[in-house]
């Protein structure tokens, strides 16, 4: 399937206030062209990867919206079970989608495709920057939470977010078995509102002139 005619939906969106709190579900968001998703941490320049405490900011890169498929949730489950069941493991709980952190969880894009060019969601337009590689902070802060799938011990790495998500290349790094799972960070480069049930069209012909939104947008408040 080409990039131009791939298709896919809004299953999920999140945001969280502040660095390492919870992440919120919504039924709609605000995306703002050059800070991101209204209300959320990435966008307010609160980040966990915009902010070091100890060194005051970190070196740019854009994180204004995250966006994670419903598809690598589903798989990376199955083999969480499988594996649990292999080392023994009980009460396993799932990955839900807000664990892994992400703004947007998509349904039906290859989304690590689409690097390099522009998703048309709900009303905005955004642009897919760069595979977002899976790091260990979803695994601290859900374990801190108390929402962690498996106690962490070092009998158990192998079932943690890094694991389950990250790239897999054969024993010589020759072939990749499988590709990132953490999904894409994206800007975005038009205004507009996502809705959960939102349709995802990818292509590079869309108008990327600006959406004038109204503050007093029914569906937005505050």
């Amino acid at each position: 399937m080409s990039i131009e005619s791939q298709t896919g939906q809004v299953t999920g969106l999140y945001i969280a206030d502040t660095m390492g709190s919870a992440m919120e579900r919504k039924s709609f968001v605000l995306a703002e062209k050059d800070h991101g998703i209204r209300g959320d941490r990435y966008a307010e320049g609160k980040g966990a990867y915009q902010v070091d405490a100890m060194r005051g900011p970190r070196k740019h890169t854009i994180r204004q919206v995250t966006m994670m498929g419903k598809e690598a949730i589903d798989a990376a489950n199955e083999e969480l079970i499988e594996m649990a069941k292999r080392l023994k493991k009980v009460n396993i709980v799932p990955f839900t989608p807000e664990y892994g952190r992400r703004n947007i969880i998509s349904s039906g894009v290859e989304l690590n495709q689409t690097v390099g060019h522009e998703l048309l969601v709900g009303d905005a337009l955004l642009r897919a920057v760069e595979v977002c590689k899976p790091c260990w902070r979803p695994t601290a802060v859900a374990r801190r939470l108390g929402i962690e799938p498996v106690p962490q011990d070092t009998t158990n790495r192998e079932l943690s977010f890094i694991r389950m998500f990250e790239e897999l290349r054969s024993e010589h790094d020759e072939d990749i078995l499988r590709e990132d799972r953490g999904g894409i960070r994206l800007e975005v480069i038009r205004s507009g509102m996502i809705e959960d049930g939102d349709e995802i069209v990818v292509g590079d012909a869309f108008w990327s002139g600006e959406l004038v939104l109204s503050e007093e947008d029914s569906r937005y408040e505050g």
